[in-house]
């Protein structure tokens, strides 16, 4: 997995590139920040092979829908997924702050992978995008206050802040085994809140039946 000097070095690479491809795009205004994350994505994924002989890297086939990342690439051994997200730098616009689910993450790393997240902050004059910054950064070196996990499923990640606010405080050389250390506690702490949560529900309906079906309670 890629940390330290060389994760620093793969973001700026990253950055630079996509940058590039996105201006050149001259991409247009979407229905909401998720449907131009898609925008991005492809406008960057169709040059992606390109991209990959300009850095030296082998191109990754392009993954199927329950891989955690959009576009990936090989180099000098080291897997890379990146997943892009966009941030619309407008007051009360959406901004999707998904990543996947806990369990899919665990099974990325175990294969000793680096992930990366992109995300592009854009403003709108009219119906074309201005590019305000692309950040890219691994993702298991983000500030611990930047990951939550929401019960949706089997425990959704997700980021609770853009990754421009805490570019400053990325811990750009920790260990995968720093990072398990914290995201599992983080995961576990959620599961335990999610059967508190439930035994709670489950009593509630126990009354509910007790009482002839007349004082539901709260779920």
């Amino acid at each position: 997995m890629l940390t330290g000097t060389a994760a620093r070095q793969w973001s700026t690479t990253l950055d630079r590139s996509f940058l590039a491809v996105i201006e050149a795009h001259g991409l247009e205004e979407q229905p909401d920040a998720r449907a131009f994350g898609a925008h991005v994505e492809k406008a960057v994924t169709d040059r992606w092979e390109d991209l990959c002989g300009t850095w030296g890297a082998d191109a990754l086939p392009r993954p199927g829908r329950r891989t955690i990342y959009d576009a990936g690439f090989r180099t000098a051994g080291e897997v890379v997924g990146v997943d892009f997200k966009s941030k619309d730098l407008a007051d009360g616009r959406y901004s999707d702050g998904g990543v996947c689910s806990v369990g899919n993450l665990l099974r990325f790393y175990e294969s000793g992978a680096t992930f990366f997240i992109t995300e592009v902050g854009y403003t709108l004059t009219g119906r074309t995008a201005t590019f305000s910054y692309v950040r890219t950064a691994p993702f298991h070196a983000l500030p611990a206050p930047l990951y939550r996990i929401e019960n949706l499923g089997t425990g959704q990640v997700r980021l609770n802040a853009t990754l421009q606010s805490c570019w400053g405080e990325i811990e750009w050389d920790r260990s995968l085994p720093g990072f398990l250390d914290l995201f599992l506690g983080l995961a576990e702490e959620h599961y335990d809140r999610v059967a508190r949560a439930a035994e709670a529900r489950a009593t509630t309906l126990a009354r509910y039946r007790a009482s002839g079906y007349r004082a539901l309670g709260r779920l």
